[in-house]
């Protein structure tokens, strides 16, 4: 019974979705919102409109360098530390154990008495 007031509820709140109260969907009287009108015009009724809607691949859109000028990420603080080099000779390769390990000598072994 609960799942179904649920599903009730959800459906009830999916309703209205597209009648203004959605900030998704508003259009305002500004230049975004006479082009979100136009946008929405053309792509419902696929007319062309008369303000150019752009479609540009992802690879081909603008970068946030390319819109501002410059580039908004900061270059981290150790971006003028340079490498220093360290000489050979001073680090030692690891060396890997060997793939068969040497002959272990045999055991004696004690002889046990019986009872």
């Amino acid at each position: 019974m609960r799942r179904a007031l649920v599903m009730v509820v959800l459906a009830l709140a999916g309703c209205g979705e597209h009648r203004g109260w959605n900030p998704n969907y508003g259009f305002g009287d500004g230049p975004y919102g006479q082009y979100k009108t136009a946008r929405e015009v053309t792509l419902m009724t696929g007319e062309t409109s008369q303000q150019g809607i752009p479609i540009a691949l992802p690879v081909l859109s603008p970068t946030p360098a390319r819109i501002t000028g410059r580039d908004p990420v900061l270059p981290p603080p150790t971006a003028g530390i340079r490498n220093v080099p360290v000489a050979a000779s001073a680090q030692t390769p690891p060396s890997l154990p060997a793939l068969r390990p040497a002959l272990a000598m045999p055991v004696a072994i004690a002889p046990v008495a019986t009872p």
